[in-house]
């Protein structure tokens, strides 16, 4: 399918303009570019090191749906409990790719590697021990770049400036940019992490494995 230039260029002003973090644009955009080629390409080498079983078994995993209620009522402590507090005092739809945007929805089916990446950003809040603060949010994205090579964290750069000048301050911003990324390269893939069989598993014990320190990075 081609590059969806005008749908892009519709977004962008509502980005840089009105609201950086506009969810239903920045959806508009992701699709736009989805089927580039590089992109596409980029998005292949992600899943290149992937035996066959271990792909079967992401991409049945990445396509289970987050079910909230469940979570709900796990355990207090474990994992997939945190998960479903975390996303119910922010208000956050952990699903918001496939229900927001309907065309998303479509290429995050086609796309499963980059559905995969839309769905664990907000359990790696969690196992990060990172709030929805701006700052934690554009570092958090360049943590993708570094821990497992997401391509469209690149657009945290363009974002910059006008998230810093219309809602978040410099600063902090900066500071959480130079270092969430730093961490990436010291943690496991966390892309090819089988989150979704751990929602029983207590969070500090989960974290202990994967050498998070208790509390997660909130600093």
């Amino acid at each position: 399918m081609p590059l969806k230039l005008r749908q892009v260029a519709r977004a962008l002003p509502t980005l840089i303009v009105r609201d950086p973090y506009d969810l239903v644009a920045t959806l508009q955009v992701v699709d736009g570019v989805a089927d580039f080629a590089p992109l596409r390409w980029w998005y292949a080498g992600l899943a290149a090191p992937l035996s066959p079983a271990e792909r079967e078994r992401y991409e049945r995993l990445t396509r289970q749906r987050i079910d909230l209620p469940r979570l709900r009522g796990l355990p207090h402590g474990s994992y997939g409990r945190a998960l479903a507090s975390f996303v119910d005092a922010e208000r956050i739809d952990p699903e918001y790719f496939l229900n927001l945007y309907p065309p998303a929805a479509a290429t995050f089916e086609r796309h499963w590697v980059m559905r995969r990446f839309a769905k664990v950003h907000d359990p790696l809040h969690v196992l990060l021990g990172l709030s929805t603060w701006l700052p934690h949010e554009m570092g958090l994205q360049l943590f993708h770049l570094t821990n497992f090579g997401e391509p469209l964290s690149l657009g945290t750069f363009v974002n910059f400036w006008p998230v810093v000048l219309k809602r978040a301050p410099l600063v902090p911003t900066v500071r959480e940019m130079w270092r969430l990324p730093r961490l990436g390269p010291r943690l496991p893939n966390l892309l090819w992490f089988p989150h979704e069989e751990r929602w029983e598993q207590d969070l500090v014990e989960l974290r202990r494995e994967l050498s998070i320190p208790p509390e997660g990075y909130p600093a």
